[in-house]
């Protein structure tokens, strides 16, 4: 007969059995059921999100601002060198921009960021650079863009025109995204000298409209020294300076005033 075999305690203490706690068991032929999240543990997590999301949101933005700002000013010093590499090849002369030739009656400071004509099948301005003696000054003329710009104006409506074996024969006229000074100073209607000051400031973010002037807060500037810095409009006086749409001949006294506030300098006065 067999025996029954003594229970083996291996020296441990029996563990007493707790009273009023149910084991949870799975039930035939399946596995336990798992216990999912309650509304109000769901409310509370997508609070602690939006919370957060509140919090980080406007210092990502602040970090893309900064990017693209720096690329930005990146883009002008590749404009600035083109257009020391033009000032060698055309007797120091700057590009002509014939929007704002003394040869025009009312000069139209507001198609400064034009790089073609009318016609849009003659360079002209900084559109200078693309179309050079030995095949273009610029090595990319996506650097006439900037990253912040969100008008009408992107890199990608005219890159048929920019990238043609021979630019600049498509019948629209391409802007970009940078205002350049010309041959006409804005600010005293008299035109350029050949020679200019260090720091003239050349080029600036686009003021043919508000939504051309990429940055609202302020704008790089690059001047003819081929430096370039960063001008604060904390009040956006700029901004609020601009038309919102072109409808005929902008007034140059607008690009006047506009610009007075970019050089940072007094208006000149008559003696």
């Amino acid at each position: 007969m067999l025996r029954e075999r003594p229970e083996v305690s291996a020296g441990f203490p029996a563990r007493p059995r707790r009273r009023g706690v149910s084991v949870p068991t799975a039930p035939a032929g399946g596995s336990a059921v798992a216990r999912g999240f309650t509304i109000l543990e769901l409310l509370v997590v997508i609070s602690i999100v939006a919370i957060l999301t509140a919090v980080f949101m406007p210092a990502l933005a602040r970090v893309r601002e900064a990017g693209e700002r720096i690329e930005c000013a990146s883009n002008m010093r590749q404009i600035a060198c083109a257009m020391i590499d033009y000032t060698d090849e055309n007797r120091d002369r700057l590009p002509a921009l014939d929007y704002t030739s003394h040869h025009s009656l009312i000069p139209r400071f507001s198609e400064a960021m034009a790089l073609s004509d009318d016609t849009g099948r003659k360079a002209d301005g900084l559109g200078r650079l693309v179309l050079g003696l030995n095949g273009g000054y610029l090595s990319d003329p996506r650097v006439l863009y900037c990253p912040c710009h969100r008008g009408e104006h992107p890199f990608e409506r005219y890159e048929a025109q920019l990238t043609a074996r021979i630019p600049f024969g498509f019948g629209e006229t391409a802007f970009c995204n940078y205002h350049y000074r010309g041959n006409v100073d804005p600010v005293t209607l008299d035109p350029m000298p050949r020679s200019v000051r260090p720091d003239t400031v050349l080029l600036v973010d686009g003021l043919r409209t508000r939504a051309d002037f990429s940055h609202v807060t302020g704008t790089n500037r690059l001047k003819a020294d081929g430096s370039v810095d960063w001008h604060a409009d904390t009040l956006n006086q700029i901004y609020k300076s601009l038309p919102t749409e072109i409808s005929g001949v902008t007034d140059p006294e607008v690009f006047s005033a506009v610009w007075q506030l970019i050089d940072n300098r007094p208006a000149p006065t008559d003696d």
